[in-house]
């Protein structure tokens, strides 16, 4: 759904801001959020 992509942006940005090393792998990140 479109929601579901804005979450999944929202959630990688999130990622690469509080996550650097996170950025990398951001699926992995998606699958533990």
């Amino acid at each position: 759904t479109r929601m579901g992509n804005k979450m999944k942006l929202r959630v990688k940005a999130y990622a690469g801001s509080a996550h650097p090393h996170q950025a990398q792998n951001p699926e992995v990140y998606e699958l533990r959020g």
